[in-house]
């Protein structure tokens, strides 16, 4: 995968009072957010859960992500800390984490 490719793993296809459910996966893209356009699946984006997917220990790359909506986009934020001593949370230029994410749209 590259940096800001997005995987589309699942989606539930029918809605359940108008929400649908979208599963996949991203690479941050090194910029804060890494946008994730899920207007072919509804119109609003309501919100999302985003894990890193790693096996390994963080270390001083990306440290946390997090998420937003906004429109039918989901917009997925790196964060790292600022030198390996300073616990410090700053937006991550790192374009090669890989995250999981789901998220429900409206349709």
């Amino acid at each position: 995968m590259t940096a800001g490719q997005v995987t589309i793993h699942g989606h539930s296809g029918r809605s359940l009072r108008g929400i649908k459910i979208i599963t996949g996966t991203v690479v941050l893209d090194g910029d804060n957010p890494t946008p994730i356009d899920l207007s072919a699946y509804g119109a609003q984006c309501l919100g999302g859960i985003v894990s890193i997917r790693s096996v390994d220990a963080l270390g001083d790359g990306t440290t946390a992500v997090t998420c937003s909506a906004s429109g039918a986009t989901l917009n997925v934020y790196g964060w790292t800390t600022a030198d390996g001593a300073d616990p410090t949370m700053v937006a991550s230029a790192i374009d090669t984490t890989v995250v999981d994410f789901v998220a429900t749209v409206r349709a």
